[in-house]
Parts: C-alpha cells; structure tokens; sequence
C-alpha cells in the first residue's frame, strides 16, 4: 500500500493513501527535552516556502463552499525533510512546508489542528538534480492517480482515498501539481461519515483553487 504519514510526538497529519508513487515517511518535527524529563514538539520555521501565502482565506472559503464556513486561520506547520523510499526514486531529495486550515475549532499542536478534518496545502521544494522526474513517471506508470489537463504547471495529477473503515475512516482527495523542482499538493481530508464533497466536487473545488493561487 502506498502511505504517505507525517508524523511527529502526538502529531499526525493524516494523508494515507495519497502519495502517488514513492513511499514516503516524514517526520513531522523534533522533541526537546525540557527540565520535567517530558517532551515537547518544535516545529522547524527555519525557511519559508511560501504554503500559507497561496492564496488568501475569502478566496478560499469561495472555493470550498458551505464545508467552509468554519473555517479556521492557517497553522504553519513548519518545514519537515522527505524520505522517498520506491523503485527509481533513490535520489529524490526534498523538503517541505505544510499549511492546516481545519473546517472547524478546537485544533492544537498535539492533535495536527484537525487535520484529519480540513483542507491542506504542501509545498514541495527538490533539490536533487533531476529534480522530481523520476517521482512524476513513478506516477503516470500507474493508476492511483488520473492527469488534470489544462493550464495547472507542467504537471498535474487528481487522486482519492478512504482509510481505514467504521468511524475512523476519513475521505481524501489531492490534486499535486509540479512545475520545474518544485509542487504543490492541494488536499481535502474529512471524516467519512460527515464527508461534505464527492469524488467531483472535491476535484472542482481543488482545480479551482489550485487556478487562484497561480494568480494571488
């Protein structure tokens, strides 16, 4: 199975399912040890790559409809190092930033911000040479995800999933669209069971977004 987790102490960005191609495990931040011998979470805000400054919240509530009307403020979650692990991808080098809008309040460090109910924006940043070539052919060799035509960068790839089953199960929809070394993942994640967006209506609703941020 193809998983993408970002992980850290108490932290879980859930995105399972919605790597396409290499398998990847993040961590999502470091603990320091404090003087009462407990942990805590430091995210890294060393660089910033610009994930909370695509495109502006009105623009985005507008694109997300009524599942939008709680919408909460961005949370940075700071810049995290990527491992590709896959066939043909030993030299992918990247980082990235990731941004949390949750669809509603109560969101903390320790619980990812409601990530598991919220729209998600990562921005990817590689580094080695060939840049994420290897990682875009990984992708069109198979059929976990479908190309977007049309103006999006060089490349644009929309996929779905479900994890898990019952009551933990969350729906998740990604449009990842790469432009020379770099791309961008527009990401819906919610609750199966409170799931507000179809299969369309959450592809829409992330081109469309997707085609703002290109021009904020």
């Amino acid at each position: 199975m193809i998983k993408k987790i970002l992980i850290s102490s108490g932290v879980m960005i859930i995105a399972a399912g919605l790597v396409f191609g290499a398998l990847y495990f993040i961590k999502q931040a470091q603990t320091s040890p404090t003087s009462e011998s407990t942990a805590a979470t430091v995210l890294d805000h060393s660089k910033d790559y610009g994930a909370c400054d695509l495109i502006d919240s009105s623009s985005l509530k507008k694109a997300l409809g009524d599942s939008a009307s709680g919408l909460q403020p961005a949370e940075d979650m700071g810049i995290v190092g990527n491992k590709a692990i896959g066939e043909g991808v030993d030299d992918l080098v990247s980082d990235s930033q990731i941004c949390v809008y949750a669809f509603g309040p109560g969101g903390t460090l320790e619980n990812g911000y409601n990530s598991g109910d919220a729209f998600i924006i990562e921005r990817i940043i590689y580094s080695n040479e060939s840049g994420p070539k290897t990682f875009i052919k990984q992708i069109q060799s198979q059929s976990t995800a479908t190309a977007v035509d049309g103006t999006l960068g060089d490349y644009a790839f929309y996929g779905t999933n479900t994890t898990a089953v019952g009551l933990g199960a969350t729906d998740s929809y990604k449009l990842q669209i790469f432009t020379d070394n770099t791309s961008v993942r527009y990401m819906i994640h919610q609750p199966a069971e409170s799931s507000s967006f179809t299969v369309e209506s959450a592809k829409a609703a992330l081109i469309q977004i997707a085609g703002l941020a290109l021009l904020y």
